[in-house]
């Protein structure tokens, strides 16, 4: 046992106070005459063993009542073992200060707030003179400083909340540089040790470092958001009737009961919702958002869901819908059914040009270039075919009935042309693939089919769009963005023109080879986003802005294509435009990462598999007193002076009773 305050150990001196009252008898007596003596003689045989007992007993307690007051002043406590006390010259704390860390405990807390306020307790729990290194969930420096008690206080009371969270293996690994290149010798990890951001990766293995593990829990792991959102029907021509979806999902582990989800347009509210949802469940909401064909819409989606907030707004942006550039190069025999299906002015923009006089200048501005049966392209179209696809330009091509198979091989991977075959069916698609997602409202797998008759082949695809029912490919991507038949599309050759799958196939080539088409939306976490923006040199200077601040993030502008990537951990959540010499180019809607939103987090057992082989002790708790508790009485030991002080109380009043009733 030892003490906090030793020194008040020499008012022990006092138990000295009573012994000398109990063998110097101060009273004074007085004489009272009997008439016969032999009364009083038999009176104090009977009460002298009493009394006597009664005197040592009160000694006994006044004795024992200064020793524990004395010991109660003097704070003693059980010191811990030596390799349990926090005496390291060098610490690091990491307060977790990722969005997550926003629920709330059992009282009005947020989980960060708690973080910061034991770290600054635990900062008054080292000896004088020990140095800090704090870091947060994500720490761009590349070298950490030591800093002194004040300044590290000061540090961890500045932690905001951050956008994007670190692997817990690389906040670690971060320890070790530091700039006098002596890590700390004992990490203090203060954190709700969220899986789906903190243990991505292992740990390092560092059997050396003592690592004190106090995990915030929290009063309920309740949180819905919005897991992905797109437009349900993207080849309606009217846009007034285009509907978004909204996959909902439940990422907590308590249900969740009629909370409003609401769509806005700009501050135009366009639909409300109710919903409900189980752990772990999920349900979609659709939408009307009808708008015009040349209004950008900075829309979102709002979940009334609390206590976690930070991903309670979806931010989206529908960009202004452009008609679909298509350069069609016909051979001597073109197939009409190009100029038919693509003959839609609102969605399509078709240039029709003969092999014979091509415009190269309109082909670099054109989405998708359709070779309508060309027998053999020259030379000139097929360099600039291979320049187009470098630029991101799709291409689809439909065979003629006669072909040069020297000449088309050095695009595709011909192997046999100027087939005789008969005609063959073809085999119902697989619904399941994501080029089909939404190209037929009804997936029935009896669907019948047509036939065609192929005159080339390439081999076995096993990932052609549609194939023949033997297992020859119909329609493949050869390449990324490079398409290929193997019928014409005559009628004396195949039923597919006719088909009612041609419609929405053509119109899905369409629309995936549209390279100027922004999606709905981004997160936080993707490292790279790629704009096609036209007219961009590679000098220009492109800035992000949603109003509040601007940055200039890094860029590259090839092909005319910009490439942005974007500042991780600080960037909030919203919608920001993008600027070329403070003049709009595009709007972007950026979200908080999913991963964030995962409120799944490693309990104690999961934490120890986790750091097997590592030098580690968790702290738990309920609240921030039982963590604080929990590492006062491991690390600085366990203090007795409630007990003591409890001791002191209990022999005075066993000396009040003593000398009333004894």
């Amino acid at each position: 046992m030892s003490f906090l305050q030793p020194a008040f150990l020499y008012g022990l001196l006092a138990v000295l106070i009573p012994v000398i009252i109990h063998l110097f008898d101060f009273r004074r007596t007085r004489k009272v005459y009997y008439s016969d003596t032999r009364l009083l003689r038999q009176a104090r045989e009977t009460t002298r063993s009493t009394r006597q007992l009664k005197h040592w007993l009160i000694l006994l307690s006044r004795i024992l009542f200064i020793v524990f007051l004395v010991l109660t002043f003097a704070r003693p406590y059980l010191p811990p073992a030596a390799s349990d006390r926090l005496q390291a010259n060098r610490v690091g704390i990491f307060v977790d200060n990722s969005q997550s860390m926003s629920n709330k405990l059992a009282g009005d807390a947020t989980g960060l707030e708690t973080a910061q306020s034991l770290a600054a307790r635990l900062l008054n729990l080292y000896p004088a003179g020990t140095e800090f290194v704090v870091q947060g969930a994500y720490e761009e420096k590349g070298t950490l400083m030591y800093l002194s008690r004040q300044e590290a206080g000061q540090a961890i009371r500045d932690l905001s909340y951050v956008s994007q969270a670190q692997p817990l293996a690389t906040i670690l690994q971060k320890f070790n540089n530091t700039f006098s290149n002596q890590p700390p010798a004992e990490v203090i990890l203060l954190s709700d040790f969220q899986v789906s951001t903190l243990f991505t990766q292992p740990l390092p293995a560092d059997s050396l470092r003592k690592y004190l593990l106090a995990p915030v829990r929290f009063a309920t792991y309740r949180n819905l958001v919005v897991d992905t959102a797109y437009i349900k029907n993207p080849f309606e021509p009217d846009l007034s009737k285009q509907l978004m979806e909204v996959i909902i999902r439940n990422t907590g582990r308590n249900a969740s009961q009629d909370i409003a989800v609401r769509v806005f347009a700009g501050e135009r509210q366009l639909a409300v919702a109710n919903i409900s949802l189980a752990a772990g469940a999920s349900a979609p909401l659709r939408f009307n958002i009808g708008r015009d064909r040349q209004t950008t819409i900075a829309g979102r989606v709002v979940l009334e869901d609390y206590p976690v907030a930070f991903d309670n707004t979806f931010y989206f942006t529908l960009a202004p819908a452009r008609a679909v550039r298509i350069a069609e190069i016909r051979g001597r025999q073109p197939s009409p059914y190009i100029g038919a299906v693509y003959g839609n002015r609102q969605l399509y923009q078709l240039i029709s040009m003969p092999a014979t006089n091509i415009d190269y200048r309109t082909l670099a501005e054109v989405d998708l270039v359709v070779l309508n049966q060309l027998e053999a392209p020259d030379e000139g179209l097929l360099s600039r075919l291979f320049e187009l696809r470098k630029n991101g330009t799709n291409i689809l091509v439909i065979p003629a009935a006669r072909q040069d198979i020297d000449t088309w091989r050095t695009l595709l991977p011909i192997q046999k042309t100027n087939l005789q075959e008969p005609a063959a069916p073809l085999a119902p698609p697989d619904f399941r693939r994501p080029f089909f997602s939404g190209v037929v409202e009804k997936k029935e797998e009896l669907i019948a089919m047509p036939a065609a008759r192929p005159v080339w082949q390439w081999g076995y695809d096993r990932s052609a769009l549609l194939h023949f029912k033997d297992g020859r490919p119909f329609l493949s991507e050869t390449q990324p963005g490079l398409y290929v038949m193997a019928s014409p599309l005559l009628d004396s050759l195949t039923q597919f023109p006719v088909h009612a799958l041609f419609v929405p196939v053509m119109y899905r080539l369409a629309t995936r080879s549209r390279h100027s088409l922004t999606p709905l939306y981004y997160r936080l976490n993707d490292e790279e986003i790629t704009l096609p923006i036209k007219g961009l040199a590679p000098t220009d200077i492109i800035k992000l802005s949603n109003g509040h601040i601007t940055l200039v993030p890094d860029q590259q502008v090839t092909n005319r294509r910009l490439t942005l990537r974007l500042p991780a951990g600080n960037l909030a959540a919203g919608h920001y435009q993008v600027l070329a010499e403070d003049q709009p180019l595009a709007t972007l809607a950026l979200n908080a990462p999913l991963a964030e939103s995962q409120l799944a987090v490693a309990g104690n057992e999961q934490l120890q598999e986790r750091f097997d082989g590592l030098n580690y002790r968790i702290i738990a708790g309920d609240n921030e007193e039982q963590i604080i508790k929990g590492v006062t009485a491991t690390y600085k030991g366990i203090e007795l002076w409630r007990y003591f002080l409890a001791l002191a109380l209990l022999f005075l009043l066993a000396e009040a009773l003593l000398i009333r009733f004894l």
